[in-house]
């Protein structure tokens, strides 16, 4: 095994290795493999953040997929239902869009982004049978029915009157309690000093 490749190894595994240790140490030395090598960091993007280094499945992440707009599409000369994994690192705020690969690509294709999968010709693709193709007449449809929800019972206008009449019922006592009680002080106070 060549040094420099057992270096370049050494310093992809490094980070992986660290970040149950040291997430920050982790991070420093996915970075700096990342700035050292930058044609086979490829290899820490699915797991680090390119731009810091942050490990993406430590909750500073965020992934979710959304739909390409029709100008990126055309651009990109992607299919029209094609979507993106958009990730978005908490940490530095770098944003990374990543498409997404359909089921109906090859694995061949699978590595090169952006770029329409090549559709067999009808003489060389696989024998019929290998493909699946819904007939005219079975078309499958999946209907979702939502369920009920339970109303929650909303307070009718009585109710909050009542709660109302209560408070105030509970303020006019607390009232007339502080009033006696100053009423007394000031009486005693008041027989003191005679």
């Amino acid at each position: 095994m060549n040094s420099d490749t057992a270096t370049i190894q050494y310093r992809l595994s490094l980070p992986h290795a660290l970040h149950s240790v040291s997430p920050a140490l982790s991070a420093l030395h996915a970075s700096r493999a990342t700035a050292l090598h930058p044609e086979i960091s490829a290899v820490l993007h699915p797991t680090h953040c390119p731009k810091c280094g942050t490990y993406h499945f430590s909750g500073d992440h965020s992934s979710y997929l959304v739909g390409l707009s029709a100008k990126k599409k055309r651009k990109r000369a992607i299919s029209p239902h094609a979507k993106v994994l958009r990730r978005r690192c908490h940490f530095c705020g770098f944003l990374i869009d990543i498409l997404d690969h359909s089921p109906a690509q090859s694995s061949g294709d699978s590595s090169r982004i952006g770029t329409v999968p090549s559709t067999p010709k009808t003489g060389q693709g696989p024998p019929s049978s290998d493909i699946h193709r819904p007939t005219a007449g079975t078309v499958q449809t999946t209907t979702c029915t939502p369920t009920p929800r339970q109303p929650h019972p909303k307070p009718s206008h009585t109710s909050l009157r009542d709660m109302l009449s209560r408070d105030r019922q509970r303020e006019d006592v607390a009232k007339s309690h502080k009033k006696r009680k100053e009423g007394h002080e000031g009486l005693a106070a008041f027989l003191k000093e005679l």
